[in-house]
């Protein structure tokens, strides 16, 4: 991993309340520039454990940042302690069926977000999760198909489900949800039973063998069900109806249908006011094994202590002063981006260009990182 964000340990608790804005970022997948709107649980410099992610995918006609506050996952950040990442599709919209190939790789692009935070700042690759409205939905759902070895676990609000038809999408879909490869997910479907735009997945209300696509169709390989059982049903609130088709446990993993009785195709706000918490709630307790995870490096405090900056606050240029020849430093701007990087050099390095604010200048030295934190005035 590259350690970038190793500053965690050298934090100053003044910073640590720090409520970070959401911030726009944009790389390059697949040769195209794309972008996505981040948002941290505290400032960046203040990070201090491997966060989970949560990917916002908005619907057709959307954008990252407005989804990130019409559906208010971004607000839950700092309070539920998770990563918020609100990317945004093509002019096409979301390439949201199974295979499918054009506007644009976008089971590629997640993976490059997911890349693109592990590189930057401290993620916990097990517990990295998809949430999606209409196209956003059904972008998740191919991510639970194709990706199920790096995302945890899926929330599709108004989504459902499909192949591409001229990339055999369809029956890929079916032999992975019928074969030997499959990955159980925890699934969270809610949809309005009154949906004109994508279909409600059980429009009598009654539980049919493998009628409820797409929730049967990951619950007969979960846990042995084709469909879901009527006495299970419970009622959240007056216009919410909570129906289970696979159960957490030792051996599956939970798909649950949330019912929003005379729901339109929207993100149902209104009906179940604690929709996003819920969201959150469901996801988060779940995780995969294999994946990478960012971690502190520890770094000794006697080593720290013999790495200073002068002046401090700076105006127009620092001095590094070491006991010890370093090969190369860096400045980083609180999101954890470099801004300048040197070779070694006893002269002062010229920070005059910095907007006023608080940075990080990283050293290397024998191939260790040792970070401190810089004042710009």
């Amino acid at each position: 991993m590259k350690k970038l964000l190793n500053l965690l340990t050298l934090l100053v608790l003044s910073f640590s309340s720090f409520s970070q804005a959401l911030e726009e970022v944009t790389i390059v997948s697949n040769g195209i520039n794309r972008k996505f709107y981040l948002k941290l649980p505290v400032a960046a410099s203040a990070i201090q454990q491997s966060y989970p992610v949560i990917i916002g995918l908005h619907g057709d006609g959307g954008t990252g940042n407005g989804f990130a506050s019409s559906s208010g996952l971004a607000n839950l950040t700092s309070t539920m302690n998770f990563i918020g990442v609100f990317p945004n599709a093509t002019v096409g919209g979301w390439n949201r069926a199974v295979q499918g190939q054009s506007p644009a790789n976008d089971v590629k692009f997640i993976e490059d977000i997911i890349d693109y935070l592990y590189t930057n700042y401290f993620i916990n690759r097990n517990k990295i999760y998809a949430v999606g409205h209409s196209a956003g939905g059904f972008m998740s759902y191919r991510l639970a198909i194709e990706k199920a070895d790096k995302i945890a676990g899926i929330c599709s609000v108004a989504g459902n489900l499909y192949g591409d038809a001229a990339n055999n999408g369809q029956a890929f879909m079916n032999n992975y949800l019928g074969g030997a490869n499959f990955i159980k997910i925890p699934i969270l479907h809610i949809h309005g039973d009154s949906d004109g735009t994508v279909s409600y997945p059980d429009p009598n209300h009654q539980p049919d063998e493998w009628s409820e696509f797409p929730l049967t169709g990951f619950s007969y390989p979960t846990c042995g069900s084709t469909t879901y059982n009527a006495s299970n049903v419970t009622n959240i609130n007056a216009n919410v109806k909570r129906i289970p088709y696979c159960e957490d446990g030792a051996t599956s993993k939970p798909i649950t249908l949330l019912r929003i009785v005379g729901g339109g195709h929207e993100w149902h706000s209104t009906k179940l006011p604690d929709i996003s918490t819920r969201i959150v709630d469901f996801l988060l307790p779940h995780s995969i094994a294999g994946q990478p995870v960012c971690g502190s490096l520890g770094i000794d405090d006697a080593e720290v202590s013999a790495f200073k900056i002068f002046p401090n606050p700076a105006q127009n240029s620092v001095k590094i002063e070491t006991p010890f020849q370093w090969d190369k430093a860096e400045v980083i701007d609180l999101s954890g981006k470099i801004i300048f990087t040197f070779n070694y050099s006893s002269s002062a390095i010229d920070v005059s260009s910095l907007l006023n604010g608080v940075y990080f200048i990283k050293i290397q030295v024998d191939g260790k990182d040792y970070m401190q934190k810089m004042i710009k005035e």
